[in-house]
C-alpha cells in the first residue's frame, strides 16, 4: 500500500454558535445601513459596513467577538501559531443578486465569517486552491481527494462560524433568494500585529 505524507496543509474549522443574539446582530447591522455609508471591497451589491470599532458595536457583537476571539486562539494554537487577536471586524448584507468576489485578507494569520442570519441556498463560501497548482488539476482527477480537489464549498446558516487561513482565496456566491443574507467577517491577527 502506498502511503502519501502531506507536503503542506491548510485547514477549515467550523462551529454552529449557540447563545449568541443574532436577531439583535441584524438589527444593529441593518440600523448602520440606515445611518452610515457603506463601503465596496469584495462586495458586488448589497451593503457592507466600514470597519466596527469597539466604541461602536452593540453589547451583543461584543459578546460575538469574545467568543470568536477565544475560538480563534484555540484555533492558532491547534495550527501552530502564536495567540492572535482580532484587527477588524465588519458587517455583510447581500440581498438578492449581491455576492462576494475573490479575493485574500492581507497581513491577517486567519480570517472568519459568521452568520447571524442566512441558509443554505443563499450563495456558498468557495474557497479554492492556489491558480497556479489549479493549472495542473484541470484533467484526470478520477476521484476528489484533498490532494487534489481545487475548490471547498462550505453553504451559510444562521449561527455558522467558520475560521480559515487568510492567505487563502475566497468569494462568496450570488444570493438567489429574496431574503437577504447577513454575515460577520474578522480579520485575525498574530497578537501585537495590529494591522
Amino acid at each position: 500500500m502506498v502511503k502519501l505524507d502531506n507536503l503542506f496543509s491548510d485547514f477549515i474549522y467550523t462551529e454552529e454558535l449557540k447563545n449568541i443574539d443574532n436577531e439583535s446582530i441584524v438589527s444593529f447591522l441593518e440600523n448602520l445601513k440606515e445611518t452610515e455609508g457603506g463601503v465596496t471591497y469584495s462586495n458586488r451589491g448589497g451593503y457592507q459596513t466600514d470597519n466596527i470599532t469597539p466604541d461602536k458595536a452593540s453589547p451583543e457583537l461584543h459578546t460575538l467577538a469574545n467568543v470568536v476571539y477565544t475560538i480563534s486562539n484555540e484555533v492558532a494554537k491547534a495550527a501552530g501559531f502564536s495567540p492572535v487577536e482580532i484587527a477588524g471586524l465588519w458587517g455583510n448584507i447581500n440581498y438578492k443578486n449581491c455576492w462576494n468576489s475573490p479575493h485574500f485578507h492581507p497581513h491577517c494569520v486567519l480570517a472568519a465569517v459568521y452568520y447571524p442570519k442566512a441558509q443554505p441556498d443563499q450563495g456558498d463560501i468557495s474557497f479554492k486552491r492556489d491558480h497556479v497548482s489549479a493549472h495542473y488539476l484541470l484533467n484526470g482527477v478520477a476521484t476528489q481527494t484533498e490532494y487534489n480537489r481545487s475548490t471547498v464549498c462550505h453553504s451559510p446558516m444562521t449561527g455558522k462560524l467558520i475560521i480559515f487561513p487568510a492567505w487563502i482565496e475566497h468569494q462568496v456566491g450570488m444570493n438567489q433568494t429574496d431574503t437577504s443574507r447577513v454575515s460577520l467577517a474578522f480579520n485575525i491577527v498574530l497578537a501585537g500585529m495590529q494591522q
